[in-house]
């Protein structure tokens, strides 16, 4: 399911590891080259950005393979690990001591262990198993092989030598020396043929050299044994290209070698047998795909050319293992052994046997003057014969070179073609354009109207197929009111039109252009993001019709449960079909997955959706949009901190994706990680000014942290930036009233008073609850006169509905006002009091009305039913010192003295304002608690 192949990222490591350049890493793999020199330019750009965003992921992202592993070496039973010697993207080699038998070991281990995908377990057991198959002194021999702590691994001999690679360096060798080192290495490759395993990926760099000089076979990572079928599966999904281009042979460069053909072997062989003579490969292009076409299509130069002292007898034999035909090749490896064997010892070799012509030779050597005699007669006939005739070929030679030149240039446009479209379906864009512009360069010279109208229709696949995956990768898209899929949905049918099958296109018509079309396999998963974009669009109809037109294409059983339009609405249909995922016949693609759980959600099961979602996440850890939707899920879950780490891989995924990074900011800073929630926010504003929901969580993230100046500048960026935006135009009036309301929970009256003072002489003027704490920072101030003006303009708005009437007969009870003021106050307030007179806040502020009034048996009453209501409530402490002013107003001294020592054990036990108190019950408290000391007078309760 996963739409990144699992060996980029393998590469990508080795590379990022500086374990070798991408020329070497590709030469394995050379469809992946383009892809991998993009990953690799974009990863560079990618850290510096990362290294300012959160610099600490990154580092153990781009942390060295080699020296992760040097200081955490494992400890495996019955073996001292020295250190390690080499790393790669699938394993690492580690030089031990066998400690029985006291000899130095190589132990290769699987790194990812109980996280390694199943195809990288089962390849690192068929190497194992491969080499421990065959006996033989010219092949690395495995010693044991095991498990230590969920990492597989097999300990093999140690080659301190080095690779023949290394040794050659680019120097020629004799033709004797050369002959002598391929035949060991052909009889250690036909020892393994005898075994049933076929190397597929020999050459110099596969080749130890022991101490004395000795050659092994080593490196069996990509062999196949003859009887292992799920091998062959395995690599047949993984594409036609198994091996190094230099050195591999023209089936298995085209994808045909898919049998156990151990004449591969021999052609390889060869290759390296024409390093040895002449210290370079047979054939290289400017690039992987270059070499491969050159491997099918061209024969390489004869090695005298480049060598002259090369024997003819082992250039015959060289290029006989070249052949292109495998049947022209040597029957085996003990036969190119043995040919080889023939020349050391001076013998006839079978590949060139004794012809007319060099038994002609031998007796012109014999016979010198009858032998020059012959040869001039013979020169002489044959100029006149070229003089005579030369007239009459000069038309046919031209038109027969013109013919060759057309010729090859057909052949090389017919090889291209499939070589593309192998590319193509690998998502190889940059590749397959130059080979099909390379082929279109050839059309002239080729002058086939067939030809070219191939040409075309393959270029449009290409052209049809990268726009597709291009929609694909794009959504959602950024958009000022955060993701968006309507740009996807707009280019879906633009594309739909360009190939037929749009909206005004028959139904049944578009079925048929679907199901015959090459791009089949492309059609068929855009037809279902573009339904999934119309369900935003509200265009029932035509998702239907898209989710009908694949349907009636794909007979596959899970794939038309999906496809129906009605299963996207029911949440039990879709329950079973994310039961029934494992066992479908064809694998869901991870959109279809993120399809299922965002219509579970839609549907009210954010749990099912999580889960399927996590699942999906496991084998598709790089999807953009799965990691998106992982953070939200799990956001709506009440799972911050745990989303924070996915839309952490999302932001690295899309660097630019001024959403992703919002969504990271945000959720940082609702999970009181403000410090880190700064750097993608300013990244995201950085991107795109004009989206308030960064401005407006930055903002949220310095206030957190106390950085008010820093908060006022960016409160000023905002406003230049979006000077429009309604919530950012009190950005500087909120600010301060969240340092106002963070001064006031520590006590500090008098600076808060004079920020709350400036909020509603600004955008807070119509605010009841910012008046109320004014009141009160005035009152606790010792400003009485402040806080008599500041009731008094309470009671001037009550035009204002945000002002609420209970605010304003609370505030007014605070401290005594004039009888008028608290008759204006009680009316103001006296609908909002008696609409539900059950409610302990509202019990509290009737009965302090009352108690102003100097109705105090009726204050008791009240408050002594606000505690009843809500005895442990935030308001409790509050009530107690009231009810302590109403007994004392009524004569109960020791009334009052129990409920006012009951409010001071509350604030002895709460030095600060608790959580769960709310702010205006916190000041409501702390002034009733001084007023009630001053009025009881009680030293106990000081």
């Amino acid at each position: 399911m996963s739409t990144l192949d699992p060996r980029i990222m393998e590469l990508l490591e080795q590379v990022l590891s500086a374990s070798m350049s991408i020329d070497d890493a590709c030469m394995r793999h050379p469809d992946l080259a383009a892809e991998l020199r993009r990953r690799f330019e974009s990863t560079n750009s990618l850290e510096t950005q990362l290294n300012e965003v959160f610099p600490s992921v990154v580092e153990a992202h781009h942390e060295n393979t080699l020296r992760r592993h040097v200081g955490t070496l494992p400890d495996i039973p019955g073996y001292m690990i020295e250190n390690v010697v080499g790393a790669g993207g699938m394993g690492v080699v580690y030089l031990a001591r066998h400690i029985r038998l006291n000899r130095p070991v190589a132990i290769k281990m699987l790194l990812a262990g109980g996280y390694a995908s199943q195809q990288d377990r089962e390849r690192f057991k068929r190497e194992a198993e491969a080499i421990a198959a065959i006996c033989h002194p010219n092949v690395v021999q495995v010693f044991d092989a095991g498990e230590c702590d969920g990492h597989p691994y097999y300990v093999m001999e140690y080659i301190e030598g080095g690779t023949l690679a290394q040794k050659l360096d680019g120097h020629p060798r004799s033709s004797r020396s050369a002959a002598a080192d391929v035949a060991t290495l052909a009889r250690a490759v036909h020892a393994a043929h005898a075994c049933g395993v076929m190397h597929r990926d020999l050459k110099p760099g596969n080749i130890l050299v022991t101490a004395d000089g000795a050659l092994k076979v080593a490196d069996f990572g990509l062999a196949r044994r003859s009887n292992d079928m799920g091998a062959m599966t395995h690599i047949a999904t993984w594409g036609a290209w198994m091996g190094t281009p230099c050195y591999m042979a023209p089936e298995q460069a085209s994808g045909a070698a898919r049998d156990f053909a151990p004449m591969s072997d021999i052609y390889s062989l060869g290759t390296i047998l024409y390093e040895l003579l002449t210290g370079r490969p047979p054939l290289r292009g400017e690039n992987a795909a270059e070499t491969l076409r050159q491997v099918m299509t061209q024969d390489p130069v004869p090695p005298q050319r480049l060598n002259p002292s090369t024997s003819r007898d082992v250039q015959t034999i060289c290029m006989k293992c070249l052949q292109k035909d495998p049947l022209r090749r040597y029957g085996s490896a003990a036969d190119l052994a043995d040919d080889l064997d023939r020349f050391l010892r001076g013998d006839a070799i079978h590949a060139r046997p004794v012809g007319v012509l060099e038994r002609s030779v031998k007796w012109c050597r014999r016979k010198p003057a009858v032998a020059t005699g012959v040869a001039l007669a013979t020169v002489l006939l044959c100029v006149l014969i070229a003089v005579g005739v030369w007239w009459q070929h000069a038309e046919e030679s031209r038109r027969t070179r013109q013919l060759i030149r057309q010729e090859g240039a057909r052949s090389a446009i017919a090889a291209t073609l499939p070589l593309a479209e192998n590319l193509r379906k690998g998502e190889q864009w940059a590749d397959a354009a130059g080979l099909l512009s390379t082929a279109r360069a050839q059309l002239i010279e080729a002058a086939s109207p067939a030809l070219e109208s191939q040409l075309e229709d393959a270029e449009k696949s290409l052209e049809l197929a990268r726009e597709l995956d291009r929609i694909r990768r794009s959504f959602p898209d950024s958009a000022e009111s955060g993701y968006t899929y309507f740009p996807a949905r707009d280019a879906y049918h633009e594309a739909f039109e360009r190939v037929g099958i749009g909206r005004n296109v028959a139904f049944t018509q578009a079925v048929e252009r679907v199901g015959q079309s090459p791009l089949r396999d492309v059609l068929l998963p855009a037809l279902d993001y573009a339904a999934f974009t119309e369900v935003f669009s509200g265009d029932n109809t035509e998702r239907v019709r898209l989710l009908s037109l694949a349907r009636e294409v794909d007979a596959d059983s899970w794939q038309r449960r999906f496809r129906d339009p009605a299963a996207w609405k029911d949440l039990t249909t879709l329950q079973q079909l994310v039961r029934d995922a494992r066992d479908a016949e064809k694998s869901p693609s991870v959109h279809q997955l993120v399809i299922i759980a965002l219509c579970l959600s839609n549907l009210g099961d954010n749990h099912a959706a999580l889960q399927i979602l996590q699942d999906a996440q496991v084998d598709n850890p790089s999807d953009f949009w799965l990691n998106i939707e992982m953070g939200n899920a799990l956001n709506r879950a009440g799972r911050g901190g745990e989303a924070v780490q996915y839309f952490r891989t999302a932001v690295a995924l899309r660097p630019t994706h001024y959403v992703a990074l919002t969504a990271l900011g945000t959720t940082l800073v609702r999970n009181d990680m403000s410090e880190a929630a700064i750097a993608p926010l300013r990244r995201a504003i950085a991107i795109e000014p004009g989206y308030k929901t960064s401005w407006q969580n930055l903002l949220m993230a310095l206030t957190n942290l106390e950085r008010w100046d820093d908060a006022h500048q960016a409160s000023r960026d905002a406003l230049r930036a979006l000077p429009d935006a309604p919530e950012l135009a009190s950005s500087g009036d909120w600010i301060d009233l969240r340092r106002a309301r963070l001064l006031a929970e520590r006590g500090e009256w008098a600076l808060a008073a004079n920020l709350y003072a400036c909020v509603v002489a600004g955008h807070y003027r119509d605010d009841g609850e910012v008046w109320f704490e004014l009141a009160c920072a005035r009152l606790l101030r010792g400003d009485v006169e402040g806080y008599k003006t500041t009731c008094r303009a309470m009671l001037t708005r009550t035009e204002l509905p945000a002002l609420r009437g209970f605010l304003v007969a609370r505030a007014c009870t605070l401290s005594p006002l004039s009888r008028d003021e608290l008759r204006r106050a009680a009316e103001i307030g006296s609908a909002e009091l008696e609409s539900a007179a059950q409610l302990s806040w509202l019990l509290t502020v009737q009965g302090a009305v009352a108690y102003r009034m100097g109705d105090a048996q009726t204050a008791s009453a009240k408050f002594e039913h606000s505690i009843a209501v809500a005895p442990t409530e935030d308001g409790a402490p509050t009530n107690w010192c009231w009810l302590a002013l109403a007994r004392s107003q009524q004569g109960d001294a020791a009334g009052a003295a129990s409920a006012l020592q009951t409010a001071v054990t509350w604030f002895a036990n709460h030095p600060s304002k608790p959580d769960a108190i709310h702010l205006h019950d916190w000041l409501e408290a702390i002034i009733m608690v001084r007023e009630a000391n001053r009025s009881i007078g009680s030293d106990s309760t000081k």
